[in-house]
């Protein structure tokens, strides 16, 4: 029992080191190296050495360190990229906060909420809180792109809230290698985002 114990330590250590720090992590994405208790036997283990921090029931990190500061919170960001990736569902930043990502509003909404095709939940971190709201396909469509961004930031806008500069914004923000993912995805975005973009588009594709 020691032996296996001590191996699924090792191996979970191993995976964990392969990781950038500020890498959020959930313990379901390391079943494959032995059952659930003994998974959760290990972590808990490895957290009492200081190799992993828990965040909250059933979400780790491996933290960033600064030498000044010590251990650095992580982003909602990362956080938003361990639901995606342990639940496999599609995960993007509502409205208010894909208007802001990309500079169309300058309002930083009070509270971090993310868009999902999961299930609805919230995630309290120390003193922060992040909610994940289930939403129908039609608001994911282009989930996890820069496409999927600016119809979430534009959407909440309204159209009658879209001007020049709003437009000028999208625009800085949209790379060379991204304006064909984006003309793609906007096949499926409201008539009048995909009206207002593909300008943007047309302008880039001609020079």
């Amino acid at each position: 029992m020691g032996k296996h114990a001590n191996s699924t330590d090792s191996r979970l250590i191993s995976r964990i080191r392969g990781m950038k720090p500020g890498t959020v992590f959930m313990p379901r994405q390391f079943y494959d190296l032995g059952t659930r208790n003994a998974v959760a036997s290990a972590l808990k283990r490895i957290k009492a050495a200081g190799h992993v921090r828990q965040l909250s029931r059933g979400m780790y990190d491996r933290p960033i360190i600064n030498e000044i500061l010590g251990e650095v919170p992580p982003s909602s960001a990362a956080i938003a990229k361990a639901i995606e990736r342990t639940e496999q569902a599609k995960v993007q930043p509502s409205g208010a906060s894909a208007a802001n990502i990309l500079g169309i509003s300058e309002q930083v909404p009070g509270r971090t909420t993310f868009l999902t095709s999961g299930p609805s939940r919230v995630i309290r971190i120390g003193k922060r809180q992040i909610t994940f709201k289930h939403a129908s396909p039609r608001y994911m469509a282009g989930a996890g792109t820069k496409a999927g961004l600016i119809v979430s930031a534009m959407r909440h806008m309204g159209r009658a809230n879209i001007d020049a500069a709003a437009m000028e914004a999208i625009r800085r923000n949209i790379t060379p290698d991204e304006r064909p993912a984006v003309a793609r995805h906007m096949a499926h975005a409201p008539a009048w985002i995909a009206d207002a973009v593909r300008p943007i588009l047309e302008e880039a594709g001609s020079r």
